[in-house]
């Protein structure tokens, strides 16, 4: 049984399109009702969700910068994380495994 390509690949064309039609449908349509919403509540715009003002200020504070190491064969220390938990252990352990594997390939 042989099957052709282009039939194949013209209706993944068109379920992709479709996909695409009815998302920006949708958000068309949610914000058409915000500001349906709006109008009733006699607001001029509808609301908007703003962050905290705890995170706000995490984004803003300035981050360390990271030393650069010209040399090759200079061992590079491990960042510290942004992310807390096991990621971050995860990630910790993988950096340390790696240093090492290195430092057994020198010698």
């Amino acid at each position: 049984m042989e099957l052709e390509a282009w039939p194949i690949i013209k209706w993944v064309l068109i379920v992709l399109l479709a996909g695409f039609i009815g998302h920006f449908g949708k958000v068309l349509a949610q914000s058409v009702m915000a500001k349906m919403r709006a109008g009733k509540t006699g607001a001029s715009s509808p609301p908007r969700q703003s962050l905290p003002t705890d995170q706000m200020n995490q984004d803003t504070k300035p981050r360390p910068e990271v030393p650069t190491y010209d040399k090759p064969g200079e061992d590079k220390p491990i960042p510290p994380s942004r992310q807390n938990g096991q990621t971050a252990d995860k990630k910790m352990l993988k950096a340390i495994a790696k240093q090492t594997k290195k430092a057994l390939k020198k010698k």
